[in-house]
Protein backbone atom coordinates (compact mmCIF):
# COMPACT_ATOMS: atom_id res chain seq x y z
CA UNK A 1 0.00 0.00 0.00
CA UNK A 2 1.26 3.40 -1.04
CA UNK A 3 0.48 5.71 2.15
CA UNK A 4 2.11 8.51 0.44
CA UNK A 5 -0.57 9.30 -2.11
CA UNK A 6 -4.01 11.02 -1.43
CA UNK A 7 -7.17 9.37 -2.59
CA UNK A 8 -4.99 6.03 -3.90
CA UNK A 9 -7.03 3.01 -2.54
CA UNK A 10 -5.28 -0.41 -3.37
CA UNK A 11 -6.99 -3.07 -4.99
CA UNK A 12 -6.56 -7.08 -5.71
CA UNK A 13 -5.44 -8.12 -8.70
CA UNK A 14 -4.62 -11.99 -10.32
CA UNK A 15 -1.80 -12.51 -12.33
CA UNK A 16 0.09 -15.45 -14.02
CA UNK A 17 3.40 -15.54 -14.92
CA UNK A 18 4.98 -17.93 -18.12
CA UNK A 19 8.54 -18.44 -17.96
CA UNK A 20 10.03 -20.29 -21.40
CA UNK A 21 13.58 -20.52 -21.45
CA UNK A 22 15.45 -19.91 -24.48
CA UNK A 23 17.34 -22.47 -26.31
CA UNK A 24 20.79 -21.94 -26.21
CA UNK A 25 24.04 -24.12 -27.64
CA UNK A 26 26.63 -22.32 -25.33
CA UNK A 27 26.84 -22.46 -21.36
CA UNK A 28 25.40 -19.45 -19.70
CA UNK A 29 27.98 -16.69 -18.42
CA UNK A 30 29.16 -16.60 -15.03
CA UNK A 31 30.61 -19.22 -12.78
CA UNK A 32 29.49 -22.78 -12.74
CA UNK A 33 30.38 -25.39 -10.12
CA UNK A 34 32.92 -27.45 -10.48
CA UNK A 35 32.12 -30.89 -11.41
CA UNK A 36 32.65 -33.66 -8.99
CA UNK A 37 34.67 -36.76 -10.14
CA UNK A 38 35.48 -40.33 -8.96
CA UNK A 39 33.50 -42.99 -6.83
CA UNK A 40 31.73 -42.44 -3.67
CA UNK A 41 32.27 -44.83 -0.77
CA UNK A 42 32.20 -44.80 3.14
CA UNK A 43 34.51 -43.54 5.75
CA UNK A 44 35.06 -45.80 7.85
CA UNK A 45 36.95 -45.37 11.85
CA UNK A 46 37.20 -46.71 15.04
CA UNK A 47 35.27 -49.68 16.18
CA UNK A 48 34.23 -50.22 11.61
CA UNK A 49 31.58 -47.07 12.27
CA UNK A 50 31.57 -45.30 9.14
CA UNK A 51 31.00 -41.22 9.14
CA UNK A 52 27.61 -40.62 8.43
CA UNK A 53 25.13 -37.31 7.27
CA UNK A 54 22.60 -37.82 9.82
CA UNK A 55 19.74 -37.70 7.88
CA UNK A 56 21.28 -37.82 5.01
CA UNK A 57 20.74 -34.28 4.55
CA UNK A 58 21.89 -31.63 1.92
CA UNK A 59 21.59 -28.91 4.27
CA UNK A 60 23.90 -26.65 5.83
CA UNK A 61 24.59 -27.48 9.40
CA UNK A 62 23.67 -31.56 8.89
CA UNK A 63 25.73 -33.33 11.82
CA UNK A 64 27.93 -35.43 10.92
CA UNK A 65 28.02 -38.84 13.09
CA UNK A 66 28.91 -42.11 13.51
CA UNK A 67 26.78 -45.27 12.63
CA UNK A 68 27.01 -48.55 12.34
CA UNK A 69 28.41 -49.18 8.26
CA UNK A 70 25.62 -50.99 6.13
CA UNK A 71 27.28 -50.76 2.82
CA UNK A 72 24.09 -49.77 1.19
CA UNK A 73 23.31 -46.22 3.08
CA UNK A 74 23.66 -43.20 1.14
CA UNK A 75 24.34 -40.94 4.27
CA UNK A 76 27.67 -42.73 4.38
CA UNK A 77 28.59 -42.30 0.88
CA UNK A 78 31.25 -39.28 0.60
CA UNK A 79 34.06 -38.35 -2.35
CA UNK A 80 37.56 -36.99 -1.17
CA UNK A 81 38.95 -34.93 -4.18
CA UNK A 82 40.39 -31.22 -3.95
CA UNK A 83 41.32 -32.15 -0.23
CA UNK A 84 37.54 -32.22 0.08
CA UNK A 85 35.64 -34.58 1.60
CA UNK A 86 32.25 -34.44 -0.49
CA UNK A 87 28.84 -35.66 0.73
CA UNK A 88 25.22 -34.67 -1.50
CA UNK A 89 27.61 -31.37 -2.91
CA UNK A 90 28.38 -30.42 0.37
CA UNK A 91 31.81 -30.43 2.49
CA UNK A 92 32.88 -31.73 5.60
CA UNK A 93 33.09 -28.80 7.37
CA UNK A 94 34.94 -27.75 11.11
CA UNK A 95 31.72 -25.62 12.21
CA UNK A 96 32.76 -21.89 11.88
CA UNK A 97 36.45 -22.30 12.02
CA UNK A 98 35.78 -22.79 15.75
CA UNK A 99 39.17 -25.44 16.32
CA UNK A 100 39.86 -27.88 19.18
CA UNK A 101 36.44 -30.14 20.02
CA UNK A 102 34.18 -27.72 17.60
CA UNK A 103 31.64 -30.39 15.60
CA UNK A 104 32.12 -30.97 12.19
CA UNK A 105 29.08 -30.43 10.08
CA UNK A 106 28.13 -30.22 6.13
CA UNK A 107 29.03 -26.70 4.77
CA UNK A 108 28.48 -25.54 1.29
CA UNK A 109 31.40 -25.92 -0.46
CA UNK A 110 33.48 -22.56 -0.70
CA UNK A 111 37.44 -23.82 -0.71
CA UNK A 112 38.01 -22.28 3.01
CA UNK A 113 40.65 -24.26 4.88
CA UNK A 114 38.30 -25.38 7.56
CA UNK A 115 36.57 -27.93 5.03
CA UNK A 116 40.29 -29.37 3.57
CA UNK A 117 41.66 -32.16 4.88
CA UNK A 118 44.81 -33.97 4.43
CA UNK A 119 45.30 -37.87 4.50
CA UNK A 120 47.90 -38.92 6.22
CA UNK A 121 50.26 -41.59 5.92
CA UNK A 122 48.90 -43.22 9.31
CA UNK A 123 45.42 -42.91 8.53
CA UNK A 124 44.47 -39.38 10.44
CA UNK A 125 42.42 -36.78 8.47
CA UNK A 126 44.05 -33.42 9.13
CA UNK A 127 42.15 -29.87 8.63
CA UNK A 128 44.04 -27.66 6.99
CA UNK A 129 43.31 -24.73 9.62
CA UNK A 130 44.50 -23.89 12.49
CA UNK A 131 47.99 -24.50 11.28
CA UNK A 132 47.69 -28.17 10.99
CA UNK A 133 47.40 -29.26 14.08
CA UNK A 134 43.38 -30.68 14.25
CA UNK A 135 42.75 -33.68 12.86
CA UNK A 136 38.95 -35.30 12.78
CA UNK A 137 38.20 -37.59 16.14
CA UNK A 138 35.43 -39.65 16.96
CA UNK A 139 35.15 -37.96 20.96
CA UNK A 140 35.94 -40.36 24.07
CA UNK A 141 36.54 -43.53 20.98
CA UNK A 142 32.72 -43.57 21.31
CA UNK A 143 30.83 -46.42 19.79
CA UNK A 144 27.28 -45.07 19.77
CA UNK A 145 25.40 -44.54 16.67
CA UNK A 146 25.23 -40.99 16.18
CA UNK A 147 27.91 -39.58 18.14
CA UNK A 148 28.77 -36.43 15.95
CA UNK A 149 32.42 -35.90 14.51
CA UNK A 150 34.33 -33.19 16.18
CA UNK A 151 37.93 -32.04 15.41
CA UNK A 152 40.83 -32.54 17.94
CA UNK A 153 44.40 -32.23 18.62
CA UNK A 154 46.17 -34.61 16.14
CA UNK A 155 47.19 -37.58 18.86
CA UNK A 156 47.85 -40.68 15.93
CA UNK A 157 44.95 -42.60 18.14
CA UNK A 158 42.75 -44.94 16.83
CA UNK A 159 40.03 -42.80 17.01
CA UNK A 160 41.18 -40.89 14.80
CA UNK A 161 42.20 -43.33 11.81
CA UNK A 162 40.01 -43.26 8.89
CA UNK A 163 39.86 -45.59 5.92
CA UNK A 164 38.95 -43.25 2.95
CA UNK A 165 37.56 -43.63 -0.47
Amino acid sequence: TDTNTKGFTPSQFTATLSYTPAASSSPSPGPSPTPITGSVHPIIGFDNKCVDDKFNSSANRAAVVIWSCSGSDQAESWRFTSNELIHNNKCLNDQGNGGIRSKVILWTCNGAANEKWSELANGELKLQSHGGTLCLDDPRSSTSNGTQLIVYTCQDSSNQKWKLP
